[in-house]
This record gives structure tokens, C-alpha cells and sequence, in this order.
């Protein structure tokens, strides 16, 4: 706002200056006191203190605005000085203005106290060389200075002034646009939690009305199974595989949905080796890797053990695999998923990556990918919990879950848990 308004300011006082540009060059200031070349000669020295003082009122502080303010410093005194000795010297009405000079390099560049000063200084020394041409004695030219001194005071405090009031004023606008930053983001935050705390209540009612008719109908397929077993009818026994299969599929999402309204499981930790937990995670996701899918596991021997929930971490880790699986398996042939491991000694912390080579994150989706029942994936493919889930383990063992691109393409997990 601050700068808005300084940005109105320099466009008015350009006006200004423009319009009394236009009048020294249609108006006679020696009204005829003077000849036709004098006349103009004050009239173009007037002009260009005028122009060079449009880029004192400019904001940049480069060589060029330091050279216009020189230049305008010294032009401008010694103008209207040249114009109050062909006006009538210690008579003119233009000896007044030259005592105002200051003020005006006051107002057209408050954030320069020096150039006030200077121009108070120019000022003086016209104004005793006028007086001087004018037959005043040395005592009496000294008395004016004292008089006209003060007007120079006065610029340079406005200045000084100006400068800190502005300075001020700019501080006052970014605490102000970052109090309002905070207060959206605030709000933001509160409007999640109570969407998340909505979602969580009707999970769990409806986890708990789904699970009861879900056993029935998982003991009556088991009925079955064992029912036609002994006729060995193959397409019975597929058919009833696929609905055993449905139905664990519901269950894990029926589980889920519990966990997620239960505001995750308690994670008990204990010391594990990165590597046993990457093996158990590469086992329990071999069955959803695609065959043509390249995996490298580089962990280097030494690495540091963690702090960590067993289980919860191979969850964890067969989440992420998963996901780097579905990531690579349109890419045929092809599609690399690494899985690293590496130790931050300076802040204690093991840190296991998984990174793939397929399209990658939409970085629009990169703030949403942990919120519950958010998905990349197409209906029906994925169910949004799985990622949501990971980090609620991840945090309650006191690390932290992070995705991001990767470097070219694909896309990148990182896991970062205490150091045991």
C-alpha cells in the first residue's frame, strides 16, 4: 500500500512540474525586464532543473539519478538567482522563492536528506551573490542568510522525517499482509480439521455397518468353497476364489476406515534393521509388482538402525512400492522403482527413499496427496487412504513422509525416522 501510494505521489508531482515547465516557456518571467536571449536563457535553465528534477523524483538510486540530482542542485539556485539579479536584485519577488528552493527538493525527494541540504547551501550562495551585485554590505547579506537558514533546516528535518515516516509505513503494510497470511492459513487449517473429523465420524459408521454383514457373507462363501471343493467344478471354485478375494478387499478397506476414524493405531517402536524391513516390504509387494519392472535396492552395509513399529513400517514401505508399482506399469518395456537408504548424522535421523520413473506427481496434487480419500488414480484403482495412512504411522514413530518429483521424471517417497 505504501508504495502504491509514493507511486501517486511521483505521478502528481510530475504533473506539476510538467505544467509549470509549460508556463516558463509561454510566460516571460522577467516580464520584459530583461532581453529576448536573457529572458530565455533563465527560462531554459528553469526547464532543465525542471526535467532533472523529475528523476530525483524517480525511486532509482542508480548513477543517473545521482548525476540528475547534482546537476538539479546546482541549476535551479543559480537560475532563479540569474533571475532575481535581472529582476530587481534585492528587490525581486523571486528572492523569496529562492529561500523556498530547499523545501521543494524536500517534497520531491523526501528519502534523500542530503540533496535539501546541498540545495539550501546553492541556495544561499546565490542569494548573497545577488545581494552583493545589489550594493548590500557583507553584514547585511549575512543577516538574509540567517533569515533564509532556517528554511533549509526545515527541508532537511522534513526529510528526515518523511523518510522515517515512510520507512514505517512499509513495515506497517508487510506485518499487516503477513498477519492477514497468517490469519488465511489459520483458517485453512481449521477448515481441514473439522472436514477431517466429519470424514473420520463417517468412516467409522460406516466401517462398523459394513463389517457385521461382511461376516455373514464371508462364512457363507466359506460354506461354499467347502461345499463344491468336493465336486471340483472348476468355474465354481474361480468364481468363489474372486468373491473370497472381493470380500478381503473390503475387509482391508473396512480396517482401514476404522484406523483412519480411530485417528491412526499406536505404533510401539523398537530397533530394526533398515534392511530386514525393506526385504519384508519387497516380499509382502511382489505379488503387485509388474514383470517387466526393474526394482534396485542400493542400502549401504553399515547402515544405521531406527527407531520404528516392525509392522507399521513394512505397511509403510508396501504402500509406497505399490504406488511406484502402478507409477511404472503402463511403462513396457521399462520402468525402474529404486529404493535407497542413506543416514543424516547431523540430524540423527535414517532416511529410506523410494523413487520411481514413471509420469510423476501433478504438482497441484503434491499438497492434497496425504489428505484421506485424496487419489491420483483412476475410480475404483485406488481408494485415497493408503498414502494418508503412511504418514499418520510414519509421524506417530516421530518421523516424517515427504513426496516430491523426481529429478527428469517420476516420482519420489521419502521416509525419515530416529536413528536408534
Amino acid at each position: 500500500m505504501a508504495e502504491v501510494v509514493d507511486a501517486v505521489r511521483r505521478k502528481h508531482r510530475r504533473k506539476a512540474l510538467a505544467l509549470i515547465g509549460g508556463l516558463l516557456l509561454l510566460v516571460d518571467p522577467t516580464w520584459g525586464e530583461a532581453s529576448w536571449a536573457v529572458s530565455f536563457g533563465i527560462r531554459f535553465s528553469l526547464v532543465v532543473s525542471l526535467v532533472l528534477a523529475l528523476w530525483i523524483s524517480r525511486p532509482s538510486q542508480g548513477w543517473r539519478a545521482h548525476v540528475a540530482s547534482g546537476w538539479s542542485v546546482i541549476a535551479l539556485p543559480s537560475a532563479l538567482a540569474a533571475l532575481c539579479a535581472v529582476t530587481g536584485g534585492a528587490r525581486s519577488l523571486y528572492l523569496f522563492a529562492l529561500t523556498a528552493v530547499p523545501l521543494g527538493f524536500a517534497v520531491l525527494a523526501p528519502n534523500r536528506p542530503l540533496i535539501p541540504v546541498f540545495s539550501s547551501i546553492m541556495s544561499m550562495v546565490g542569494g548573497v551573490v545577488v545581494l552583493t551585485l545589489d550594493g548590500w554590505t557583507a553584514h547585511q547579506s549575512l543577516e538574509w542568510v540567517l533569515v533564509a537558514m532556517p528554511a533549509g533546516g526545515l527541508a532537511t528535518y522534513a526529510a528526515v522525517v518523511y523518510r522515517r515516516v515512510h520507512a514505517a509505513e512499509i513495515a506497517a503494510e508487510r506485518e499487516k499482509a503477513k498477519a492477514i497470511e497468517d490469519l488465511a492459513q489459520s483458517e485453512a487449517l481449521r477448515a481441514k480439521s473439522e472436514r477431517l473429523a466429519a470424514i473420520g465420524q463417517l468412516a467409522a459408521g460406516i466401517s462398523h455397518e459394513v463389517n457385521n454383514p461382511l461376516g455373514f457373507v464371508k462364512a457363507n462363501v466359506g460354506w461354499l468353497e467347502e461345499r463344491f471343493a468336493s465336486e471340483g467344478d472348476p468355474e465354481v471354485m474361480e468364481v468363489l476364489r474372486d468373491t473370497s478375494k472381493g470380500i478381503e478387499r473390503i475387509q482391508r478397506l473396512v480396517a482401514e476406515l476404522k484406523t483412519f476414524a480411530a485417528g491412526g493405531v499406536s505404533a510401539r517402536a523398537e530397533t530394526c534393521r533398515p534392511r530386514d524391513i525393506v526385504d519384508a516390504a519387497m516380499g509382502a509387494s511382489r505379488d503387485s509388482m509388474p514383470s517387466h519392472a526393474r526394482i534396485e535396492v542400493t542400502l549401504p552395509e553399515g547402515l544405521h538402525d531406527l527407531r520404528a513399529s516392525p509392522s507399521h513400517l513394512v505397511r509403510v514401505l508396501s504402500v509406497l512400492l505399490a504406488n511406484a508399482a502402478d507409477a511404472v506399469r503402463e511403462r513396457n518395456p521399462g520402468g525402474r522403482i529404486e529404493v535407497r537408504g542413506r543416514f543424516d548424522e547431523a540430524a540423527g535421523m535414517v532416511e529410506l527413499e523410494v523413487e520411481d520413473d514413471g509420469p510423476g506427481i501433478d504438482p497441484q496434487a503434491i499438497p492434497h496427496l496425504f489428505e484421506p480419500f485424496f487419489t491420483t488414480k483412476d475410480i475404483g484403482v485406488g481408494r485415497g487412504l493408503g498414502l494418508a495412512l503412511a504418514r499418520e504411522y510414519v509421524r506417530q514413530m516421530g518421523g516424517t513422509l515427504e513426496a516430491s518429483n523426481a529429478a527428469g521424471c517420476g516420482a519420489r517417497f521419502l521416509v525419515r525416522l530416529p536413528a536408534a
